[in-house]
């Protein structure tokens, strides 16, 4: 079995285990994590978003969204979110959901084939609020940075490669214009796998990361305009969404 099956044969199970417990209100399950960037290794983990549908009683009872973390037997974590904070993560352009409309890796419950819409329309949502993404990326990036001037001691290959990708993110997406799809990937990210791969000193990276920096602690935040068609494709599926599952199970259709 290859990297890419065995992958995908984790995002089956992980789905298979989310649907035990919720039914056909399990719209999909998506990967999420260094192999969406292809960053992985043999040994990176297995991590996925699964997104589901609100009971009836939960909107009823006026429940909060779900937004648990659960752990499988094989220590791989599967984050549950209700469709509706779903929703509110993309319209603040938070980088962790948009994830899951970029990966190759995801089972999407043919029940659910609304949500095919927004898989298509990824490029337009990706661009709803590209000043919260840009400044969602640079934050993360900004604290790592932190450590590397102030605690370089404990200074990782995973804290340098983050820094790294945000700094490739921001210089292709936003300066250059290429897509969300492609700029997700770092450019030299084959050497970065091997670096990996390899357990090779994090020192190698320091230059890198030295050229990265201005690059992130520059970016102007504040002045990217709203894609309103995208805005408008979400707000319109994710109510579609939810009114036909209230209705499927009012009816005694829903799993």
């Amino acid at each position: 079995m290859d990297l890419k099956e065995n992958i995908m044969n984790r995002v089956r199970a992980h789905y298979n285990e989310v649907y035990d417990k919720y039914g056909n209100r399990t719209i999909g399950v998506f990967l999420i994590g260094s192999q969406n960037y292809e960053l992985d290794i043999e040994t990176s983990d297995v991590d996925t978003i699964a997104i589901i549908m609100p009971s009836i009683s939960d909107i009823t009872f006026l429940k909060s969204p779900t937004s648990i973390t659960t752990i499988t037997d094989r220590a791989e974590h599967i984050v549950i979110k209700d469709v509706r904070l779903m929703m509110k993560e993309l319209l603040k352009g938070s980088p962790n959901i948009l994830e899951i409309f970029f990966t190759d890796y995801y089972v999407l419950n043919q029940y659910w084939w609304e949500f095919s819409k927004l898989i298509g329309n990824r490029e337009r949502i990706a661009k709803i609020n590209p000043n919260g993404t840009l400044n969602a990326w640079v934050g993360i990036a900004r604290k790592y940075i932190k450590k590397y001037k102030e605690d370089i001691d404990n200074f990782t290959m995973k804290d340098a490669i983050i820094i790294l990708r945000a700094s490739e993110f921001l210089k292709n997406y936003f300066s250059k214009g290429f897509t969300y799809k492609y700029s997700i990937v770092p450019t030299y990210a084959g050497a970065l796998r091997a670096a990996r791969r390899n357990n090779s000193s994090v020192e190698l990276l320091y230059y890198n990361i030295d050229l990265a920096i201005p690059i992130i602690e520059n970016a102007d935040i504040g002045h990217l305009e709203p894609n309103l068609t995208g805005f408008g494709i979400v707000i319109h599926t994710i109510d579609e969404i939810v009114r036909k599952g209230l209705e499927r199970q009012i009816l005694g259709n829903e799993g």
